[in-house]
């Protein structure tokens, strides 16, 4: 981003800068409020509406995949009578202070509803990879984060909804990442 204009402060925006309390985080409308005015003084550029279509697709062909591959294996089908096998894609997210600590927290938690019958199994990923295209060569995938897959679990849940508490009880949504869940269909 260093061939990015750089935009000027006012003088008052410089003051209001400087008064602000460094350890006070600001709400999620405070900040969807500054990347909006960032946005529209020229802060941030979209890449092209074909490129995010592509990677969108891309993205998406990549979680089909991988739920497609999961459901296909022998295992991640829940046991009999205790309902469906569920995907929790962990995307994004942040790394703790204590890396250790943060793989330990959700190692716990694994085991803790592993002891339920809950989980049925889970891994954390790498953070690079490869990106196939047909009729492109292998290309690395960029590292960014709130979007990149860093881990699955498969869980196994009565219904939707307790699929959904599930995940909602699952540490890495204090990390800032997001789960994205997916029903796996038996083939």
């Amino acid at each position: 981003m260093a061939d990015e204009p750089e935009v000027p402060l006012t003088e008052g925006e410089r003051q209001a800068l400087a008064a602000l309390k460094q350890d006070v985080e600001p709400s999620p409308e405070t900040g969807a409020a500054i990347v909006e005015r960032l946005r529209a003084r020229g802060a941030f550029r979209r890449p092209p509406r074909r490129w995010r279509t592509g990677l969108a697709a891309a993205a998406a062909l990549v979680l089909a995949f991988l739920a497609g591959l999961l459901a296909s294996r022998t295992g991640p089908e829940a046991p009999p009578g205790r309902g469906d096998a569920y995907l929790l894609l962990l995307l994004g997210g942040e790394e703790g202070p204590d890396p250790a600590a943060q793989v330990a927290e959700y190692a716990g938690w694994a085991r803790a509803l592993a002891s339920e019958g809950k989980v049925l199994g889970g891994e954390k990923l790498a953070p690079e990879g490869v990106r196939l295209d047909a009729g492109v060569p292998a290309m690395a995938l960029p590292v960014r984060p709130r979007e990149d897959l860093g881990g699955f679990f498969i869980v196994t849940a009565g219904s939707a909804a307790e699929a959904e508490e599930i995940a909602r009880s699952c540490p890495h949504l204090r990390y800032g990442g997001s789960i994205v869940i997916r029903r796996i269909e038996p083939t």
